[in-house]
């Protein structure tokens, strides 16, 4: 055994591993210090082209028609306005330039940056930059279409359009099926087939899965797909703690009572963390040395303890399966706590003889002062190994399996931070795992209004408890509705209470579709609420909040998505020959009198690559849920103003429908990659 350590742990010290900030760092670190490394990491933050796409063709086209023709004051113009500059002041109008009809902007250039070096009038510039801007796009359209429009001077910005035709046909291919939007996807993201690990959920056996791991596995389950959605290969890694003084208290209680195993009506891990709960009290009472002894003799797998373990184990491994069957999570690989624990020993052993580790008062660890990081303990004076030597072990035996992997994350809680920073700076002196960047995915706790939770405390919400919580605040909002009679209609805008009726409208609904329609509603309700936060904020839990119908909550992201699927289905039932394929089969005949609505929630359509892109590599969903529930806000618009099922134009009501249609097939995909699948009506 230690020859195969001296094998894997070899002397490499070239490579910073950070702990916190942006992957981006760890690329400029190796960018810097390796030239293996580079080759290595840059690629996999390196865009084909720029993910949000029609600003940066919008750019391209302002700085191109300067450069044609134009007197002076265009030509100084055209040298201070790379494209770079331009995409990078390049913004939404002002809100109060909207206005319905075609007049109404899509972007707006300031001219403040002009004015400052060619000392004129932001307002002057703006004029002479629009004019100069219609004038070529006139005169230049029998050699090329333009994705610029119009420009128009207002104040001291230039407001300009998207030329409609490009904008249809552009969000009409890419968002036609969830084939077309990987296809897409894939042109703007250069993976290269590079491998992504993501530790995620390690949930401790003998006690409760608890809210706070529930907002664990919602986060580490949609970077995978985020990952997997950008091209990478993905491994979705779970790292079970199935040992450690926890266990220990819990089987110390245990062992004290006549019977020790859950009776049938209480669930397991609620049982022993209750008793755990109990331990931990009477421990911090009455101090007991037989703790040390029961970790010795499960480090040993011998003795009374050991085989109670292996039965109270088992049942936790069980429930924990249910949960993850629950929330339709999978993983590649597990490992557990338990079975690094001789590698443990045989590490501690092997660095303490290459002078790496060093005893103190009995002790066994690394000062790791120079970094300001103390003394770190890899093997108590008992003999005990503890938590971060298994964590060094499990790094280890990631590369072994896995050494393909370039990035390896693990998504574990704020409150752990000093101990990644420690174990990071460790593998960095150790040498372990070259080639790898490691990055501890960091996330604020779940509290309840009152304060904070405790497994030891026995104040924890179960996983359990929280779908119940999800499920009553889903049905409260149903009967409140049906005590008010809120009559529904098919383009309707989303309000707070119309979707829970809406399920109890459908006579045709049969028991088992409500049930289906329930559960998805809730999982979605529940995996939005958990993601919807920066993961670097807390999440005061607020089931009323959660499950509300307006807002930036998942049940308003889902009834949109029904919506539109409801409007499709009535659109094709209608059509002369009832086929949705042709109720697809749009014109250009209908563009010149499409409204500010249709082409604000194309634009915001278009955008989805950039803010799945960001959501990926800066590892918060959140980016994508403000992006998904923006989307919504700007469909919503569209449908209220924009009728269709009524429309006696053949030709617009062909083209919403198909609008109405891209939205659908997009808000499925994107609500998917943050682990949600919506049903599909209400």
């Amino acid at each position: 055994m230690a020859s195969r350590f001296e094998f894997y742990f070899h002397d490499f010290s070239a490579m910073k591993v950070y702990s916190h900030g942006d992957f981006e760092v760890c690329a400029r670190y190796l960018s810097r210090n390796s030239s293996t490394f580079t080759n290595s990491y840059e690629p996999l933050m390196t865009q084909k082209k720029s993910a949000n796409f029609l600003p940066s063709q919008i750019s391209q086209d302002v700085s191109a028609l300067l450069q044609i023709g134009g007197d002076e004051d265009i030509k100084n113009i055209a040298q201070i306005l790379s494209v770079k500059v331009i995409l990078g002041i390049l913004n939404k109008p002002p809100e109060h330039v909207k206005k319905d009809g075609y007049d109404a902007s899509d972007f707006a250039l300031p001219c403040f940056i002009l004015a400052k070096k060619l000392k004129t009038p932001p307002p002057r510039l703006a004029q002479i930059i629009a004019s100069h801007l219609n004038k070529t796009i006139a005169s230049s359209q029998r050699q090329r279409v333009w994705w610029l429009a119009t420009a128009v001077a207002h104040g001291a910005f230039v407001n300009m359009n998207v030329n409609p035709t490009k904008l249809c046909s552009f969000v009409f291919q890419c968002f036609s099926s969830r084939e077309s939007i990987q296809e897409m996807m894939k042109t703007q993201v250069a993976a290269d087939n590079k491998s992504v690990m993501i530790e995620y959920s390690q949930p401790n056996t003998h006690k409760e899965f608890h809210i706070g791991h529930t907002r664990n596995v919602c986060l580490g389950a949609s970077l995978q797909n985020l990952y997997l959605f950008l091209g990478y290969n993905t491994i979705g890694v779970n790292y079970i703690g199935d040992e450690g003084t926890h266990v220990a208290k819990c089987l110390w209680r245990l062992s004290q009572l006549p019977q020790p195993l859950p009776p049938p009506n209480i669930k397991p891990t609620k049982w022993y963390n209750q008793h755990y709960s109990d331990a931990h009290r009477m421990l911090s009472e009455t101090p007991s040395e037989d703790i040390s002894s029961i970790l010795a003799e499960l480090e040993n797998q011998q003795g009374d303890y050991f085989e109670l373990w292996q039965k109270t184990k088992q049942d936790c491994l069980e429930e924990f399966q249910r949960i993850y069957a629950k929330l339709q999570i999978t993983f590649q690989e597990e490992y557990y706590e338990s079975q690094f624990t001789q590698a443990a020993h045989h590490l501690v052993d092997h660095y303490l003889k290459k002078g790496i580790f060093t005893i103190s008062d009995g002790a066994v660890g690394r000062d790791l002062s120079d970094h300001d990081l103390g003394f770190m303990m890899v093997r108590k004076s008992d003999g005990n190994t503890l938590y971060i030597t298994k964590d060094l072990v499990l790094a280890n035996q990631k590369q072994i399996d896995y050494p393909e992997v370039t990035l390896s994350l693990v998504i574990v809680g704020d409150e752990q931070n000093f101990h990644f920073q420690q174990l990071f700076t460790c593998l960095d002196i150790m040498g372990v795992n070259k080639g790898c960047v490691h990055q501890h995915i960091s996330y604020g706790m779940v509290v309840l209004p009152e304060g904070k939770m405790s497994s030891r405390k026995g104040n924890t919400v179960s996983f359990w408890d929280l779908i119940a919580m999800i499920e009553s605040g889903l049905q409260s909002h149903f009967d409140l509705l049906q005590q008010e009679k809120v009559a529904v209609h098919d383009e309707q805008p989303p309000s707070t209470m119309q979707p829970l009726y809406a399920l109890g409208k459908n006579k045709d609904m049969s028991p088992q579709e409500i049930t289906e329609v329930t559960n998805k509603l809730t999982l979605g309700t529940l995996k939005f609420g958990m993601l919807s936060q920066d993961p670097k904020k807390k999440i005061i839990f607020d089931p009323d909040a959660f499950t509300k119908f307006e807002g930036r909550t998942g049940p308003y992201l889902m009834y949109a998505y029904t919506r539109a699927k409801s409007i499709l289905s009535r659109a094709a039932s209608i059509h002369d020959d009832g086929s949705a394929s042709s109720v697809l089969e749009w014109s250009e005949q209908a563009l010149p009198t499409i409204t500010h609505y249709e082409r604000e929630l194309l634009i915001k359509m278009s955008e989805f690559f950039d803010a799945a892109t960001k959501a990926c590599y800066q590892h918060s969903p959140a980016i994508l849920c403000h992006y998904l529930y923006d989307l919504t806000r700007a469909f919503s618009r569209f449908y209220t103003h924009c009728p269709m099922i009524s429309l006696d134009d053949q030709a617009l009501r062909k083209l919403r429908v198909t609008i109405t249609h891209r939205f659908a097939e997009l808000m499925a995909l994107a609500l998917n990659l943050l682990g949600i699948e919506p049903p599909e009506r209400m």
